[in-house]
């Protein structure tokens, strides 16, 4: 005991990074040097389900905060709740993120699995320290850009990820959103149901982009800037309604669940003069000759589990990982 109270207070931070919310809470009954440590980390990460006694711990802890205005640098909270408590922990849920928003958060995740919470989101977005937000299970449509003042969204560039997972919006709520952050350099979007255009145009700085979408939702991307693409589709009835525009400086480009036609693979490989990788991964075509051409720069294939592969000519290739039961004939140089 003695010797766990002699640790330094970076030291104490370090293991409790690594524990879960509910070891932690228990770790810190072992002085008051642990507690004061713990209530003082610039990292917090809340992940439990709701329960009065859990939930008690997280006001303690938050009101903490609040009085001694300790900077915030990473807050986390995950949390599953019952249908017939969200009236009850909603309130509670806004008043937690009001802390980590006043004390300079720089890395915030929300995720709050069903009933689906009202995220604050154009609050968030005018603070001038957050750079990273991820979201899952969270509702973003009853919140209007209205609530906000052009004076205050001039602040909300310092964003860099965004993250959006499940989460309800429709597509001028996306565009809306895209338009406040205008410099981010990685955004992800997944399994959106509600959404039935995704498009991504005038993102200065966006480098990298990860797309899972559904078979009614088209994409189309219009980003000079962007270097890695990920692009995953659960359809196996048609070619997916994906559309590259300006996007010449494509070097990685990831294709996954999907069946696709020659025109679209050509169509894809012919707009990115530098791409250097391409990976497929299940991904089922009925063509009897795979040809990528058209693309001088190409180095790196993957092709993973994918059907109908008969013959890949790809001169300058000097990497190829296959997997699957029929083996192509490779032509190169």
């Amino acid at each position: 005991m003695t010797c766990m109270n002699v640790l330094s207070v970076c030291v104490i931070h370090k293991i409790l990074s690594y524990l879960s919310f509910q070891e932690a809470a228990k770790l810190t009954l072992v002085s008051k040097t642990w507690l004061q440590a713990w209530l003082a980390h610039p990292n917090l990460e809340f992940a439990f389900p709701y329960s009065l006694g859990d939930d008690k711990i997280v006001d303690q802890v938050m009101e903490r905060y609040c009085q001694t205005k300790t900077p915030i640098e990473k807050f986390q909270l995950s949390i599953s709740i019952p249908v017939f408590q969200h009236r009850i922990i909603f309130p509670q849920i806004d008043k937690w993120l009001r802390v980590p928003l006043q004390n300079g958060v720089k890395d915030l995740t929300c995720e709050v699995y069903e009933p689906s919470y009202p995220f604050p989101i154009f609050t968030f977005l005018t603070t001038n320290s957050l750079r990273q937000l991820v979201l899952l299970g969270c509702n973003l449509m009853v919140h209007s850009l209205s609530t906000v003042t052009t004076t205050q969204l001039a602040s909300s560039h310092s964003l860099r990820k965004l993250s959006l997972t499940q989460v309800q919006l429709d597509n001028n709520m996306l565009r809306d959103l895209l338009n406040c952050c205008p410099l981010i350099d990685d955004f992800i979007i997944e399994h959106c149901r509600s959404l039935t255009n995704i498009e991504l145009r005038n993102l200065q700085n966006i480098k990298s982009v990860s797309i899972s979408c559904y078979e009614n939702q088209s994409v189309k991307i219009q980003e000079p800037t962007l270097q890695h693409l990920f692009y995953f589709r659960c359809c196996w009835k048609k070619s997916p309604i994906l559309d590259i525009v300006e996007c010449q400086n494509l070097i990685f480009l990831q294709l996954a669940d999907m069946w696709i036609s020659e025109g679209f693979l050509q169509h894809l490989i012919s707009t990115s003069q530098f791409l250097e990788n391409l990976a497929l991964v299940n991904v089922s075509t009925r063509l009897e000759r795979f040809k990528i051409c058209g693309s001088q720069s190409l180095k790196l294939l993957t092709i993973d589990n994918c059907n109908g592969l008969r013959e890949i000519d790809a001169p300058n290739l000097v990497s190829l990982e296959y997997d699957g039961n029929l083996i192509p004939q490779l032509k190169i140089a």
